[in-house]
């Protein structure tokens, strides 16, 4: 991983949020993409232990946005604070020197959004 000065900073603000030990994949079996955005892609996954399908949303370090490691901390953070039965749950996350790996229930249907734009309401 690069560690610039900028994100030794970010991880000494954040170091409340760490990430799962070991690798994604010694956790979760892989699935098929479900949804791809502008930040990343949208992957279903199965937890080998429990066998419970998830949702894990695979972010670059580095993308055409510029997406800055502050963003995907508050993110994780808002996720991580979050606990309501109709909201989906965050569950861990995982990085590694190219992407950072959010695991979250998975909610079938498709993105809100498209629901909405689809509807005209909601």
């Amino acid at each position: 991983m690069l560690v610039t000065d900028q994100s030794r900073f970010l991880y000494a603000i954040h170091r409340d949020i760490k990430p799962a030990r070991g690798e994604l994949e010694d956790f979760y079996i892989e699935g098929p993409s479900v949804a791809f955005g502008a930040f990343g892609e949208v992957k279903s996954v199965i937890h080998k232990k429990t066998r419970q399908i998830r949702a894990v949303k695979k972010v670059p370090k580095k993308n055409k946005f510029d997406e800055s490691l502050e963003d995907i901390f508050n993110e994780i953070r808002i996720l991580n604070t979050l606990d309501h039965e109709n909201i989906l749950k965050f569950h861990e996350y995982y990085e590694d020197s190219k992407h950072f790996y959010i695991v979250t229930d998975f909610c079938k249907g498709g993105a809100l959004y498209d629901e909405i734009h689809t509807r005209g309401h909601f």
